[in-house]
């Protein structure tokens, strides 16, 4: 029986006599899933959902600031993209929703805008059309090309910081910092190049600290593979950071992080940016990993593909040892994420593709496949979080609900070619987890379907379609007053498609099952429906 403990920075796994891989065959790895406690979840409806564009309009040149204003009636706006000619040029997470944007990337003429709010449950409205009319015409604060080096181009910016324009090239940087209100763009991923010299041995190539900055359109190549120490940040952001995008880059090859924010920092969001460890780095995007502060908040990635890391695609770490952090609004949609795994580790204490932990955190619409972990975990005091349409594949567990996740939402989620499909970790410790919703998920050829553990009580396990599980579909262990109903867990499980088994307590004293309510579900071919406790019931079932 696997179950991992929180101990310093990490959750580690507790001791145990047997290898991992006849563990994992045997069963029990435990998770925190994330889901909504009592009742049903808030869906907001489309029709409330409105969005207008505020600015600009007119004849525009250089780099501008496109505006809109987003509204949801009993709901939360999730995020707002900014739409030209059919093409999502960058987004926002926070209000007033505003993004900048180089007129001279598109040819000179008549262009359509549109703003387009998506809701966190996934509607979306779109404003209506402002014709603007662009100059092709490049207009920038500075030309990087007129200057020794790209350090001294950025400190010709005056005081009140501007752009700097990079044009198809090389240059070398290490530790060059960015301040407030400074904008770094490119003539494009693959032509213009940031590379950090052999033996740089950085903290970071580039350290932000200020409001207001942003990088797009461009290539960072950490040259990990030419470092032999160093903090290894391709991009990191500092506290006192707000409102920071990083846009359309390709980044490769960090010596050890790709993108690393820590300290007070707010609005730091990675877009539409390639992202490759070359195998050898630790973690993709990482936020506020060992060093957090209460006024983190509105972290995102979005569109971003994140491949070949050892440690994490995704890192949402509002978490300190003896101390956690809300940490709100943490965002990941619509990113692809590959290959993330260090066959040195294989303990659960890293692998994963996307990790989240703060409050009313939304991680939907993403692709996770390769990892050696899991696909998606919950950590930490995690609280309200939303985990849906997400395509999970070829991970040994799919979502993994580490102990202190509470009234949270999963659902919609497809999960296919895994060890587990959903598990929600046991209490320990004196914590644990509770009042999750599982629902509308589909788990397909897997060993085990969903598993809840020891104390993890009071969920809702609905509408969940699990087939082809060699061992079980639903196991209930040690755990209580959970409503299983109208599940399709046809060909599911040998041992039972709905199983309800004693666990044990961190105290090492048995913990049996109570009070579950067992209804309405299809379990057809496959192992039936096997309880023991005197006060669950099955009512309704089709075996």
């Amino acid at each position: 029986m696997i179950r991992r403990r929180t101990a310093g920075r990490h959750a580690f796994l507790a001791a145990t006599r047997q290898p991992r891989a006849i563990l994992l065959a045997a069963f029990l790895l435990l998770a925190v899933v994330v889901s909504e406690a009592v009742g049903p979840s808030v869906l907001v409806r489309p029709g409330r959902l409105s969005v207008r564009v505020v600015a600009p309009e007119g004849s525009l040149r250089g780099l501008v600031e496109l505006r809109a204003a987003a509204s949801v009636s009993g709901g939360r706006v999730g995020w707002v993209d900014f739409v030209v000619d059919g093409v999502v040029v960058g987004s926002a997470t926070v209000a007033p929703y505003r993004v900048g944007w180089d007129a001279a990337g598109v040819a000179a003429g008549r262009h359509r805008l549109v703003a387009v709010a998506h809701g966190i449950d996934g509607a979306s409205a779109t404003s209506a059309a402002v014709i603007v009319t662009t100059d092709s015409r490049p207009l920038y604060t500075v030309e990087a090309s007129a200057y020794a080096s790209l350090a001294e181009a950025v400190a010709a910016l005056p005081a009140g910081g501007g752009s700097v324009h990079l044009a198809a090239g090389s240059y070398p940087v290490q530790e060059l910092a960015l301040g407030s209100h400074v904008q770094l763009v490119g003539d494009g991923p693959g032509r213009t190049i940031l590379r950090a010299p052999d033996g740089a041995n950085y903290s970071s190539m580039l350290r932000i600290a200020g409001r207001d900055v942003s990088i797009e359109n461009l290539t960072i190549d950490g040259n990990g593979a030419a470092q032999t120490g160093g903090a290894g940040w391709a991009v990191q952001i500092r506290g006192g950071a707000d409102h920071v995008l990083l846009r359309r880059l390709a980044i490769r090859a960090p010596f050890r992080v790709a993108v690393y924010a820590w300290g007070a920092y707010r609005d730091v969001s990675v877009q539409d940016c390639t992202i490759d460890g070359a195998g050898r780095a630790h973690a993709g995007v990482q936020y506020a990993q060992g060093v957090a502060d209460a006024v983190n908040s509105d972290s995102s990635v979005l569109r971003t593909t994140i491949t070949r890391f050892t440690g994490y695609g995704i890192s949402f770490y509002p978490w300190l040892e003896g101390t956690s952090y809300p940490a709100p609004r943490a965002l990941a949609a619509d990113n692809t994420i590959t290959d993330i795994t260090d066959p040195t580790v294989a303990d659960g204490t890293s692998e994963g593709g996307i990790w989240t932990g703060g409050h009313d955190a939304v991680i939907r619409d993403n692709t996770i496949a390769r990892t050696g972990w899991d696909g998606i975990e919950t950590f930490g005091d995690s609280r309200d979080t939303r985990i849906e349409h997400n395509t999970i594949t070829d991970t040994p567990f799919g979502i993994y609900l580490e102990h202190e996740t509470s009234d949270s939402l999963i659902q919609h989620n497809t999960i296919s070619r895994v060890h587990l499909g959903i598990n929600i970790e046991w209490r320990y410790g004196g914590k644990g987890s509770q009042r999750q919703t599982i629902r509308k998920n589909t788990i397909s050829n897997a060993e085990e379907g969903i598993n809840v553990d020891v104390g993890a009580d009071h969920n809702r396990i609905e509408n969940n379609t699990i087939t082809d599980t060699t061992l079980f579909g639903i196991r209930l262990q040690g755990t209580s007053y959970n409503l299983v109903r109208a599940n399709n867990l046809r060909r599911s499980g040998r041992h039972g498609a709905i199983l309800e088994t004693t666990g044990q307590t961190d105290t090492g004293t048995p913990a049996p099952p109570t009070h579950n309510t067992i209804t309405n579900n299809d379990c057809r071919n496959g192992g039936g429906i096997h309880l023991i406790a005197p006060t669950s019931t099955a009512t309704g079932n089709l075996t």
